[in-house]
């Protein structure tokens, strides 16, 4: 019978001995309170919003325990105000010059020539009018000093690139000589 007390014993003490080691393994919560005798109550003190010490009359107690679930994630606050705008930055380095444009036209130029229709046995008479200097022709017209009895049947650039073609013609009987001016717009241009 004693020999049966004694193994109790034993195993009541290693009871005591193995239970810290895996209390201290669950990492326990410890916290601080207070008891009240008075009321049967107690509180936590050294808490956030919570007394530091405990009132007069008030013992002290030690709360352990396992560590509690973690909580659920709370909800989003609301969105902070705009800060201010911060200071402007330094100036960044001049970029690599770009490539050279096409180049434009230059050299702008107008030239003119005459053109007659001289006799009545002639019903019609063309012009060139010639770029200078290697210029290309842009455009370019015609004038005539009798409107009534002559018509212009051409007006054009020539295929070349170079010159301006006018051409006058008589539609009816005209008593004096009918001339005109041609004109040709001359421009230097990149081919």
């Amino acid at each position: 019978m004693e020999g049966r007390t004694a193994l109790r014993s034993v195993a009541a003490l290693a009871s005591l001995i193995v239970f810290p080691c895996y209390a201290a393994a669950q990492a326990p919560a410890v916290a601080q309170g207070c008891y009240v005798p008075a009321s049967g109550t107690v509180y936590v003190i050294g808490a956030a919003n919570a007394p530091t010490a405990c009132a007069s009359g008030h013992l002290a107690i030690t709360f352990q325990g396992p560590p509690g679930a973690v909580g659920a994630v709370g909800a989003a606050g609301p969105a902070g105000a705009t800060g201010p705008a911060g200071p402007t930055g330094p100036a960044g380095a001049t970029g690599p010059a770009g490539p050279n444009g096409t180049p434009g036209v230059s050299g702008y130029l107008v030239i003119s020539s005459p053109i007659t229709v001289s006799s009545l046995d002639v019903i019609s008479a063309a012009i060139d009018v010639i770029c200078t200097g290697g210029r290309k022709v842009v455009g370019g017209g015609v004038l005539i000093n009798l409107p009534s009895g002559i018509t212009i049947f051409e007006s054009r650039p020539q295929l070349t690139g170079g010159s301006y073609r006018v051409g006058l013609a008589r539609t009816g009987p005209v008593s004096s000589t009918a001339w005109g001016t041609g004109y040709a717009v001359c421009v230097n241009a990149a081919p």
